[in-house]
């Protein structure tokens, strides 16, 4: 996975600007013991990427693992902030993502992407 200044590879997850994208994968979370933030980053590329030109805010978590209330509370941060920049926000989701949206009733709230199923 290319980095860029802002990203990081850190024990757990990483977040990373590949191309128009903004991807997330392994663990989207409050950091543990050992482990860097990723949260802070992912917030950083956010808030750059939409002030470039661009018709959408895309953003790939169909590598991430696991996802907790602060990981959900940044992806809907990304889709308010993107709003108000007129941008819709693409999100690309792991089955893992899927079911925190669709249990937390915030789906609606991005133009979703379903990973397609291993082997298809």
């Amino acid at each position: 996975m290319a980095r860029i200044e802002g990203g990081g590879k850190v024990p757990g997850g990483s977040v990373a600007r590949e191309d128009s994208r903004i991807v997330v994968a392994g663990e989207f979370c409050i950091p543990g013991e050992g482990q860097e933030d990723i949260i802070m980053p992912f917030r950083s590329l956010v808030d750059a990427y939409i002030e470039e030109p661009a018709e959408l805010c895309d953003i790939d978590v169909t590598g991430v693992t696991f996802v907790d209330s602060v990981g959900l509370r940044e992806l809907i941060r990304a889709s308010r902030v993107a709003q108000q920049k007129g941008l819709a926000t693409r999100l690309h989701i792991s089955p893992v993502v899927g079911r925190l949206l669709d249990v937390t009733g915030t789906m609606s709230m991005f133009e979703i992407v379903m990973q397609p199923p291993e082997g298809a």
